[in-house]
């Protein structure tokens, strides 16, 4: 954008506006027309500010996977606990995040399987490693043990308790005919206590 004039506010009302366009709708389902429509700037402004829907895609996307795996990773990595403290750390995030955020677990989902070259090359440039390498890394410290269950097979139980509530509430709330209210209180509440008693159990 060198050498362009750049009006801050009105580049923050657009990256906003797409933000929430493409956490409802996708990559997919989202076009220039619908970002310049909750923006209320016209489509010629929307590519002066960012060119294309790749680029501004690119950069919401960028700031979601940061937002979701930064916070993850670095519980995973603080010294000053122990590992059953940092997965308790780790699940109270999640929890935090899909509860102010609930389509950022699907987004991310689907564009994981959309485009995983993308992801792994944001991933490596985040310098968020897998998560499962940083516990397996303080288990071989001697410090910690996870007994009666692999380190892959627990954090996808961590996950899955998790998130899967979250995707899986427009299908299973009809089906089950569960109030949205019960499904994202006292449901996710009971999973959440699952995910961390399942900690407690494994980890010592």
């Amino acid at each position: 954008m060198r050498g362009r004039f750049i009006d801050e506010a009105t580049s923050n009302r657009i990256k906003e506006a797409a933000r929430g366009v493409f956490l409802s709708k996708g990559y997919d389902g989202t076009t220039m027309q619908a970002i310049a429509d909750v923006s209320h700037v016209n489509k010629a402004l929307l590519h002066y500010y960012f060119r294309s829907k790749d680029n501004l895609f690119i950069l919401i996307f960028k700031e979601q996977l940061q937002l979701f795996t930064k916070p993850s990773f670095d519980a995973l990595k603080d010294s000053s606990r122990g590992l059953a403290e940092r997965l308790e750390t780790l699940i109270n995030h999640l929890i935090r995040l899909v509860t102010k955020i609930p389509e950022l677990p699907l987004f991310l989902m689907s564009e994981f399987q959309r485009n995983p070259d993308l992801v792994q090359g944001l991933l490596n440039e985040l310098g968020i490693p897998a998560m499962s390498h940083q516990v397996k890394r303080l288990l071989r410290s001697g410090t910690e043990s996870c007994r009666d269950i692999s380190v892959d097979a627990l954090l996808m139980t961590i996950f899955s308790l998790i998130l899967f509530p979250v995707v899986s509430a427009p299908q299973f709330q009809p089906l089950l005919k569960v109030d949205p209210k019960r499904w994202g209180g006292e449901i996710q509440h009971k999973l959440t206590a699952l995910a961390k008693e399942m900690v407690k159990k494994y980890v010592r």
